[in-house]
């Protein structure tokens, strides 16, 4: 029995792609693509050459060294429990750095303010602005200690300005807490050594008013018993108690001269705190705590290993980078539009067929 032979698939070659043929559709076009590409270079060199360039200036930052920080270190100083290691107060300095604190106090700068108001009119919009303008770049956690600080603006000289008026800040602020916060633990040393000086005195006087008492006590009992010297007999029973009634048995065989003598004497040292114990040595420190003078100018949170400098060049915009990008597109674009100019005039030859 014969079978039907299937039919073999026919092929249109009006769909097949011609390569070259496609290639001369474009080629016919070319001026089509060069005006297309024309008109994109054309803006984007007005973009790069019309737009305001930007300029960058950076300030790269160091910790402080040992020397930076003496000030914090003097002799009086030196029993005050601060942090005053280079690592913690270059922290305390990046802290103040990035805080919102100091920037609010430099946009708040009249000729800040001004430059910024100009872009935006509300305060939002002045604040965003000034954060988009300002980059900090603080350490890494892989053991760099560099941080860097940088505005970017439409003015060289004014950028440079800024970011080093900034690193100037942000240490002063960081000075002024370091300066405050060793004041006030001095003047809390200062509290401290007084309280002690002023307990040791009451204490002093309590224990002089003690011994008045016991002595005058002895006395009146010599007197009384009629002793005109020291007591000199072994009737007497020597009482070791601790009371006070045993101290007077005691003093009181002393005779009234010696008494008399003894509470002159013992009455003469409410005005002599040189008696006092450890009052001297707490009057030294009271003095040395006194003394100390701090030159906050002296601080030096950060060491500036580079100052921002004035920029030659702009970073923005590109103008090469641009230019080469309009071309491409605008070249792809071009191609584009005479395919699809040569395909629609295709068709409609076609349907004219």
């Amino acid at each position: 029995m014969q079978q039907d032979a299937s039919p073999l698939p026919q092929f249109n070659h009006d769909d097949e792609i011609d390569l070259f043929e496609l290639f001369d559709r474009v080629w016919n076009q070319k001026w089509l693509i060069v005006i297309v590409t024309s008109i994109a270079l054309a803006l984007g060199g007005s973009f790069a050459f019309l737009s305001t360039p930007m300029y960058s200036s950076k300030s790269v930052l160091l910790p402080p060294t040992e020397k930076d920080l003496i000030e914090l270190r003097q002799p009086a100083a030196g029993s005050i429990e601060t942090a005053s290691t280079p690592k913690a107060v270059y922290n305390a300095f990046l802290l103040n750095l990035n805080s919102n604190m100091v920037k609010r106090i430099f946009l708040d700068r009249s000729e800040v303010k001004a430059y910024f108001a100009e872009r935006s009119a509300t305060a939002q919009g002045q604040w965003e602005s000034f954060n988009q303008a300002l980059s900090i770049s603080l350490p890494s956690k892989t053991g760099s200690v560099s941080a860097t600080i940088g505005f970017q603006l439409n003015n060289p000289e004014l950028a440079a300005d800024w970011a080093n008026e900034y690193v100037a800040l942000a240490a002063q602020v960081t000075r002024d807490q370091l300066t405050t916060d060793l004041q006030s633990e001095i003047q809390s040393g200062l509290n401290d050594v007084e309280l002690q000086i002023s307990n040791r005195r009451t204490l002093f006087q309590s224990q002089l008013d003690t011994e008045l008492y016991k002595l005058q006590e002895a006395l009146q009992v010599a007197q009384a018993i009629g002793l005109t010297g020291p007591l000199k007999t072994d009737a007497i029973i020597d009482v070791t108690g601790p009371t006070m009634v045993d101290e007077v048995r005691k003093l009181y065989r002393l005779g009234p001269k010696a008494l008399e003598a003894e509470i002159a004497a013992v009455a003469a040292r409410r005005n002599n705190e040189i008696f006092i114990p450890g009052l001297l040595q707490l009057k030294q420190k009271k003095n040395l705590l006194e003394s100390v003078t701090i030159q906050s100018g002296n601080i030096q949170p950060v060491t500036i290993d580079l100052e921002a400098q004035v920029a030659e060049k702009p970073i923005k915009p590109q103008k090469a980078l641009i230019l080469a990008l309009s071309a491409v597109l605008g070249g792809i674009l071009g191609v584009m539009i005479a395919l699809l100019r040569s395909a629609i005039n295709n068709r409609q030859n076609k349907a004219a067929a």
